[in-house]
């Protein structure tokens, strides 16, 4: 039955991927088909030659010309720059400088311009340059729409832009507090929560960037503030996703270090240049390009190496990093523009898809490990209900050895009357008598605490009708500084659990069950050894439960290093052979005066 529970959590996780996947596509279908609409607005240019010449400053510009034929009324020139100065002509008039004057070399970064035009035919002639040696030779973006189509595409890819960034802030959001909280079994270290940085990292970088400048974030900001805040999310992206890397890397531990090192102090180096002035990010982006590349190759062998070794989830890194490498490989030199495919960045689909798919299995694993938590906090709830049902037994038993100890008392002190009377039938009558009341002669005494011995009197019978041997030292006064209903638990789980694991072996005559319990001020010591009838299994380095009857056993033993390590005390297990052994140590309370 729980077999099959699994098998249709993990259906029920692929079905809700498959979902997610098939409305990711949709909207991608929508996306592309949207761009495939802008491209076919470049149908009437008529790109001449262009050339590149250098000024007498030493800057290369580059000048190129389209024509277009019978322009209709309406019509404007939209153009987008990255990094680029632009000044622009139209049918031989200067238009003026984009985003501003050139020689000023001030507010270089992303801008977008609409320029009007007038109608007929229209030569366009434009020269284009970069401080930056990447973007040399690039001419800009350039489209020719009406006035209200351009306004409307614009309106739609920053409405969209920002609910697709928003969602991906609010993703990396839920994976930082998840792993803060520790409450999926694979998030208890910070590698989900640096995978939550890099999210709303690169999710902010495409708002900011993407392929094209944000049309709502050029109207509220300088190309400036938007160029040198695109670039320094395009640097620092790589900090923490090389830190989730490390972190879920069990070899290769030195090289993956200096590898983040190197990563740190690239970043800070660069952005501390861009801050001084000393030089710009635009002009490391070739170092950038080089590095990226070397350790994902690195990154790609290492964690197909990791796999073989035991790192099982190497293989999900190796898929993270092959796909974003190829994917910014392609992005990088432009392979989908180059066989003539709409000029998309496919790294943006790739990480978004990806990261859509771990925020799918995490939402999965949260939801099963909160019904985990309330499945655990019911048994653990029933089973302290059952402790405490067998408390008010204990004491039921030991009011019934408070009167059998009184009898006791009474018959011997009525025996010696009739001894001394020299009447030998009449006490041997009397005799005979008693033996037929079994609890006059059943009921061992192991302590002066009647609690302990309500619990222990209890189980010894649970002990004899299972044929298990009972041995004990037990040493303890009437009072002990203790909650009792603390001490109730610990040690009905602690006889429950040897009781369970002695009646797993089938030879009755290897059961037994040695219990030591003494107060060693200010602590109460107690040891008890038991056969056992299968292996213990550990977790995290604990154990928890045999492999049979997994849900009371591991119950139990939480329960007790719970109520010893509250008190200040501690528990240790240790299995030997056929033999487990359990100490604690719980710290006792002041004696009142």
């Amino acid at each position: 039955m729980k077999k099959r529970i699994i098998i249709s959590n993990e259906i029920f996780l692929i079905i809700i991927i498959i979902i997610i996947s098939l409305c990711l596509i949709a909207m991608l279908v929508k996306v592309v088909g949207v761009a495939k609409e802008i491209s076919s607005w470049e149908k009437d240019f008529q790109w001449e030659e262009s050339l590149v010449k250098e000024t007498e400053n030493g800057e290369r510009v580059t000048i190129y010309q389209i024509h277009i034929s019978k322009n209709p009324k309406d019509q404007i020139l939209y153009c987008q720059g990255k990094f680029q100065f632009a000044s622009i002509w139209v049918n031989g008039s200067f238009v003026g400088d984009y985003p501003g004057d050139r020689s000023t070399g001030e507010n270089l970064g992303l801008w977008e311009a609409m320029i009007p035009l007038p109608e007929g035919d229209v030569t366009i002639r434009f020269e284009v340059m970069s401080p930056y040696a990447i973007y040399e030779g690039m001419g800009l973006k350039s489209y020719l729409v009406s006035q209200q189509e351009i306004n409307n595409y614009l309106l739609f890819q920053s409405l969209y832009r920002v609910s697709f960034t928003t969602a991906g802030v609010l993703i990396g959001i839920f994976f930082i507090i998840i792993s803060i909280s520790a409450r999926i079994s694979y998030s208890s270290d910070l590698s989900l929560m640096f995978f939550g940085i890099f999210t709303i990292t690169y999710f902010l970088f495409i708002l900011v960037h993407e392929a094209n400048p944000d049309h709502l974030l050029c109207a509220l900001f300088t190309p400036k503030t938007l160029g040198n805040v695109s670039l320094f999310l395009f640097y620092f992206m790589l900090i923490p996703n090389i830190t989730m890397i490390t972190i879920k890397s069990m070899h290769f531990t030195i090289i993956n270090r200096i590898i983040l090192a190197a990563v740190i102090i690239f970043v800070i180096i660069t952005s501390g240049a861009q801050l001084i002035g000393i030089k710009m990010l635009p002009e490391f982006l070739p170092l950038r390009q080089i590095l990226v590349l070397s350790y994902s190759t690195f990154y790609c062998v290492s964690t197909l190496i990791e796999y073989k070794r035991g790192n099982r989830f190497a293989i999900w890194l190796f898929v993270w990093i092959s796909s974003t490498t190829i994917a910014y490989i392609f992005d990088v030199f432009g392979l989908f523009k180059k066989v003539g495919l709409p000029d998309i960045r496919i790294s943006y689909i790739v990480i978004s898809i990806l990261t859509i798919l771990v925020f799918a299995n995490s939402v999965a694993g949260y939801i099963k490990k909160i019904v985990y938590e309330k499945t655990e906090i019911h048994r653990i709830a029933l089973r302290n209900q059952m402790a405490l049902e067998r408390y008010e037994n204990a004491k039921t038993y030991m009011e019934q050895l408070k009167q059998v100890k009184h009898e006791i008392k009474n018959h011997l002190i009525m025996l010696r009357i009739i001894l001394d009377q020299g009447n030998i039938e009449k006490a041997k009558d009397y005799i005979r008598e008693l033996a037929q009341e079994e609890e006059c002669y059943k009921t061992i005494l192991y302590s002066e605490n009647y609690l302990v011995d309500g619990i222990i009197g209890s189980a010894a019978m649970r002990m004899d009708k299972s044929n298990i041997r009972f041995y004990y030292d037990i040493v303890l006064p009437s009072e002990i500084h203790f909650s009792e209903k603390k001490l109730n638990s610990f040690l009905m789980n602690l006889l429950d659990n040897a009781i369970e694991s002695c009646c797993r072996i089938v030879e009755e005559e290897k059961r037994f069950i040695r219990l030591t319990m003494k107060i060693v001020e200010p602590y109460l010591y107690i040891h008890c050894s038991n056969s056992k009838g299968n292996k213990v299994i550990k977790d995290s380095g604990q154990y928890i439960t045999s492999k049979l009857d997994k849900s009371n056993h591991g119950y139990g033993l939480k329960i007790m290093k719970q109520i010893a390590e509250q008190s200040g005390g501690m528990l240790e297990i240790k299995e030997k052979d056929e033999i487990f052994e359990l100490n604690a140590i719980i710290k006792l309370a002041d004696k009142k005066n």
